[in-house]
């Protein structure tokens, strides 16, 4: 069995932390990509964004 050791990098999250850094000098370099994904569609579940 062949699983990668890491995951995928998600293009939409990516351009999405693009542009928050562009637009508000937050660089999330140092952050896990996994924790960021996970706790963005939280957010935008409670907040009724589907997508």
């Amino acid at each position: 069995m062949n699983t990668p050791s890491r995951a995928e990098p998600d293009p939409g999250l990516e351009d999405l932390l693009g542009f928050i850094r562009d637009a508000r000098g937050f660089d999330f370099t140092g952050y896990k990509r996994s924790t960021l994904g996970r706790r963005i569609r939280k957010r935008m579940i409670d907040a009724g964004i589907p997508d």
